[in-house]
């Protein structure tokens, strides 16, 4: 009784072939239900959540916000390397990135990495 109870309870995951990059990279992932959605090309959503941010940091410093150019921006920004999953009813996304480590360049550090993020 207690086992079918719990299979009540566990999501159940939805598979998904696997998607190429621009730069031939290919994810594979699970998408938890069929309510989300996966793309290389940014949704609008989290092309408007970032302006949103980014627009917040430039007037935090003083500069003036060009919605025009900060959407340029944004989509250079974004453009490369990226899969997007998100939800356009709850408005949520994951933004993958993803970035090759360059030999010269070596293993990026601790702090690299935390701004990246």
């Amino acid at each position: 009784m207690t086992f079918l109870a719990m299979l009540f309870f566990i999501p159940q995951v939805e598979s998904v072939e696997p998607t190429r990059l621009p730069s031939n990279y290919m994810i594979n992932y699970e998408l938890p239900s069929n309510r989300w959605e996966v793309s290389a090309d940014a949704p609008e959503l989290a092309i408007k959540a970032m302006m949103v941010d980014m627009a917040h940091d430039k007037k935090k410093k003083g500069e003036l916000v060009d919605m025009v150019k900060l959407r340029d921006s944004v989509e250079q920004f974004i453009k490369a390397n990226n899969l997007f999953i998100y939800n356009s009813a709850t408005e949520a996304y994951l933004m993958i990135s993803l970035s090759p480590i360059s030999r010269a360049g070596g293993v990026p550090s601790e702090g690299a990495i935390e701004n990246s993020v």
